[in-house]
């Protein structure tokens, strides 16, 4: 190459340098105005959505605010009760509301009541929309997504709100249908330029109103559509991709407040760029011009540089060869002349920065080898060739330097699959910014363990910018992986509590603060951490027991308290906590922790738990008191001292429905004296309920009735109020019962109301029992005085049988034996055999006779007692039967005793004995006689063949034993039966001696 050619090429080379600058400064100033139309333009685009967005949002508003409005008018509540007017007062509330196209009133269930639209719409699954249980639940109003089907060839757009009747808790839904024409009319207040679009969407991507043209794409959903992708996915922001059309624009979109729908405006790429293009052009020119005025003055210039620089580009040349000792002395213009003595000191500093240089690398590589990481530079444009690597590798991953070095691929095949792109993005990102690198990954070592890294890399790039070398720091970060899982995961657990775990430091602040305290007091964390800790939890202590708790803390390091404490929003909480006292090793206070429990639900459950333990009680002392009285009077009484005493209260009455007068008769009263009692019960009452009416509670001021201010006026108290329950048994009127107070401050509760009703039903039954018994008695005292005169006629006739064969028969038998012993005697010898035979059977019918007056009734037994005809009857029975009677009498001596208990007595012991001998099948039996405590006891007992003793008394065919049961009954005393087959039989019987029938009668009574 000739010098002339050499010197003119480096001079080209240098207008060139002198040109770049001006190249990057005009591309930097392209850029710049670029990136400034560019940003302008997304700003102008989301702006434009914003304003959009903001006029949907005031006309949605102003939509919600007159359906609110409407919902609470009465006669739209009115028409969940009352359909017919429903219709007509919708169309005279259409007006207000002249945003929407229709309204509907639908009930719980979905079902239309009434609507102004033609068409109908019962065929329509109102019930099976996503928005209509949170509509029909919730409190605000849902905007659904458009709706088909309502309105024949249209998209409707429904509004609705809860409604409910009035005094029920029944809930309804109000709808208003908004046609989405009217947001296109919404859209086109904002002034657009040419080629600038707006667009509605719902959140599914089905287009709602599009401006300036709609009628192309009314209805279709565009989600497939890439801009309309990107505004789904985030809440509000810009990108740059073609349209619908193709046209290249700037999309800004924001987000309808409570909607979900979106607002896109696009602004057109082109006219944003049109200035900064035209001005590209301008500075193109000029720039083209500076450029070749440079190169003409280089090719002057060239002339005179050409030999000293030729000079200067041998001994560089020397010099890169390795030579130092060159030297230049140039002879020419200052500059060039300055050049080589700057050159030649350049080369002397040279010399002194290669030494320099070698003690640094000497220094920097003992640096890297004890450096406790992975020092590594590699080419990022040669497939991130590993360029050095010190020997910590081998520590980390089990691969020596040499061989790491050698094999490109080693690094990217050892990152964890699930991080190569996100490395690989890491990587780009910074290549692209010129940004130091930071990413953490996973990689695998020679042996299969897997290992965290934090990689640090930083770039150095070339003069033209891009990157050409990679030079960074690896370290192992496994431990502290381990330890940050490890925090996760009990951070994660702790947000699994159910109770609120708080955490603060010694100043009571809070540093930790779970999701069930979140919960439980309606504090976010943001809001709560760093935050005093009485500050965000109130809680209702006194001095004195925040100092004991204070002092528990000090001595056994934690303490278990329940205080009450309240939510953010005011409402009580009443907690169980459990603080503990956090200490370092020095033994200083670094914090508390409280956990702490919402035991609000489980008190509300105990003081119920109470109540109703408390009305169960009072029932079960009412049925206890109750049930322990038959008598009618006593029942009643009781009915009214039990009601007073439930419900704490000071009177109570009873009334008893009279069924002929219709009206009510006050039968007991607690609380009142015996004259104004006595005084109530002469005046009717008429209960102003219908006698068929339900048991429903009534409850009104008495004060105010003629019935008590006429009666008693100077001894009734002044009723300020009462609560009456209806007795009612077997749906049938029974009376009513009454709780009364005087007292201004009672007032009568739904608790009280609850346990009057309990106390109620079983005051109509014990009022009935009573009455039934009250029948039940009196037949029995009537039966039982029957069957007494039955038996006592049945003795006075035995016994008048009995005198009546033993006086009367008696004698006229004994004086025909005289007679026939008189005529025998008086005929001759041999003539009077078939007197004697005539006598003897005159003999044999007396001996008869007595027999049957003694069975009928002995005359010992009224004569001499009930021991001598005791003694008598055993006697005559062991006689005539063979059986032989052991007869014990144990404290009977010389005693006498009621006709009846001695007629009872010997009738239960003359039928015992009388069975013994029909069917016992024995040779022996016992008989037993005693007196105790005003007793009179029998026992008879056999070792028979027995008999079913229940079957026998139940089946009616054993009249001696119903007899012997029915004597000792009617005297007031005991019967007991006891047998089995093959175990004998024992009667045992016991009669009262003294006041027997009043005794017993007393005995059932209680």
């Amino acid at each position: 190459m000739k010098p002339t050619f050499s010197i003119r090429l480096l001079l080209f080379l240098f207008a060139i340098s002198v040109t770049v600058p001006l190249v990057i400064l005009l591309v930097y100033t392209l850029y710049s105005a670029v990136i400034t139309k560019t940003q302008n333009a997304r700003v102008s685009a989301v702006g434009l959505a914003q304003a959009a967005a903001n006029d949907v949002t005031i006309f949605l508003n102003g939509v919600e605010l007159h359906l609110t409005s409407i919902a609470e008018r009465s006669e739209i509540r009115v028409a969940l009760q009352d359909p017919l007017t429903c219709s007509r007062t919708l169309q005279i509330l259409q007006y207000s509301l002249p945003e929407a196209s229709f309204f509907v009133v639908l009930d719980e269930q979905g079902k239309p009541i009434c609507t102004i639209l033609a068409n109908d719409l019962t065929q329509f699954p109102f019930s099976a929309q996503p928005w209509f249980s949170a509509a029909r639940d919730g409190n605000q109003v849902i905007v659904t997504a458009p709706q088909s089907g309502l309105v024949p060839d249209r998209n409707i757009l429904l509004l609705a709100y809860p409604l409910q009747a009035p005094g029920e808790t029944k809930q309804g839904i109000v709808l208003a249908g908004v046609d989405p024409a009217q947001l296109q009319t919404v859209l086109t207040h904002q002034q657009l330029n040419p080629e600038e679009i707006l667009v509605l969407l719902d959140g599914e991507g089905t287009l709602l109103a599009l401006t300036p043209d709609p009628s192309q794409l009314s209805g279709t959903n565009l989600r497939t559509a890439e801009f309309v992708q990107t505004a789904l996915s985030q809440i509000q922001g810009n990108v740059q991709t073609r349209g619908l059309d193709g046209t290249e624009r700037i999309f800004g979109f924001t987000t309808v407040p409570q909607t979900g729908w979106r607002v896109i405006a696009g602004v057109p790429t082109g006219s944003a760029f049109a200035s900064a293009w035209q001005y590209a052009m301008i500075n193109g020119t000029l720039l083209l011009i500076a450029i070749l005025l440079v190169a003409a003055a280089a090719r002057w210039y060239t002339k005179r540089i050409e030999r000293p620089l030729n000079a200067l580009v041998e001994a560089t040349t020397a010099v890169t060869q390795g030579d130092l000792t060159t030297r230049v002395s140039v002879q020419g213009p200052p500059e060039l002349a300055q050049l080589a003595v700057q050159f030649n000191a350049m080369v002397d500093a040279r010399e002194a920065f290669d030494k320099a240089l070698r003690l640094a690398n000497d220094k920097y590589r003992t640096l890297i080898e004890q450096l406790p990481a992975v020092v590594y530079r590699t080419l990022p444009d040669k497939g991130n060739r590993a360029l050095f690597v010190n020997a910590v590798i081998q520590d980390l991953l089990g691969y020596a330097p040499e061989e790491w070095m050698a094999n490109p691929g080693l690094w990217s095949e050892h990152i964890h699959p699930e991080d190569r792109a996100r490395v690989a993005a890491a990587l780009a990102q910074s290549s692209t910014l010129n940004q130091p690198l930071t990413v953490e990954y996973r990689l695998f070592t020679r042996d299969g363990r897997l290992v965290w890294v934090r990689d640090q890399a930083r770039a150095l790039p070339h003069h033209n910018g891009q990157p050409r070398m990679l030079q960074g720091i690896v370290f192992d970060i496994t431990s502290h992986k381990l330890a940050d899982e490890r925090m996760a995961y009990l951070a994660q657990l702790l947000d699994q509590v159910h109770d609120a775990i708080i955490a603060t430091d010694a100043e009571h602040k809070i540093t930790a603060w779970n999701r069930a305290a979140q919960e439980m007091y309606g504090w976010q964390a943001t809001e709560a951490l760093g935050q005093p800790l009485d500050k965000i939890v109130a809680t209702e202590i006194t001095a004195q027991t925040k100092t004991a708790l204070e002092e528990t803390l000090q001595a056994e390091g934690a303490c278990r308290f329940e205080v009450e404490q309240y939510r953010k929003t005011g409402e009580p909480l009443f907690v169980e906590s459990t603080t503990m006292m956090l200490r370092n090793h020095a033994q200083e206070i670094t914090g508390y922790v409280s956990v702490n429990r919402d035991m609000t639900a489980h008190q509300h459950a105990e003081q119920k738990l109470e109540r109703r333990t408390a009305h169960a009680e009072a029932l079960a002392h009412t049925a206890a008191a109750l049930n322990a009285r038959l008598e009618f009077d006593a029942v009643v009484r009781a009915i009214a001292s039990e009601t007073a005493r439930a419900l704490k209260v000071p009177l109570a009455f009873v009334f008893l429905y009279k069924e002929n007068s219709n009206s009510f008769r006050l039968a007991a009263a607690f609380g009142l004296s015996e004259s104004c009692t006595a005084a109530l019960m002469e005046i009717p009452y008429v209960y102003p309920i219908a006698l068929d009416s339900p048991p429903t509670l009534y409850s009104r001021n008495w004060a105010s009735l003629a019935m008590w201010s006429n009666a008693g006026r100077g001894e009734m108290p002044r009723l300020t109020g009462a609560l009456t329950v209806p007795l009612r048994h077997k749906d049938e009127w029974v009376g009513l019962v009454s709780a009364a107070t005087t007292d201004q401050t009672r007032p009568f509760t739904t608790e009280d109301s609850e346990l009057l009703a309990g106390l109620a039903d079983q005051a109509a039954l014990a009022v009935a029992n009573a009455r039934l018994f009250d029948q039940v008695r009196a037949g029995r005292q009537r039966l039982q005085t029957l069957s007494r005169r039955l038996v006592e006629v049945q003795e006075t006739e035995r016994h008048a049988i009995a005198r009546e064969l033993h006086d009367e028969i008696g004698q006229s038998l004994t004086g025909l034996s005289l007679v026939l012993e008189m005529a025998a005697r008086a005929l001759p010898h041999g003539v009077n055999v078939n007197l004697a035979e005539a006598q003897s059977i005159v003999n044999q019918i007396m001996k008869q006779v007595r027999n049957l007056s003694l069975e009928l009734r002995p005359a010992m037994l009224d004569d001499l007692g009930l021991v001598p005809a005791l003694t008598w009857q055993v006697q005559r029975y062991s006689t005539q039967t063979g059986i032989h009677v052991d007869l014990k009498l144990m404290g009977l001596e010389g005693k006498r005793f009621p006709t009846a208990v001695e007629t009872a007595a010997y009738r239960i012991v003359q039928e015992a004995l009388t069975n013994i001998a029909r069917y016992a099948r024995v040779q022996h039996a016992k008989v037993r006689v005693w007196t105790e405590d005003h007793t009179l006891g029998l026992m008879i007992e056999d070792a028979g063949i027995g008999f079913e003793a229940d079957a026998a008394l139940s089946s009616n065919q054993s009249s001696g034993l119903i007899g012997m049961r029915e004597r000792a009954m009617l005297l007031g005393g005991h019967f007991v039966l006891e047998s089995a087959p093959g175990q004998g039989t024992r009667v045992n019987a016991k009669l009262p001696l003294r006041d027997f029938v009043e005794r017993r009668v007393r005995e059932r009574a209680l």
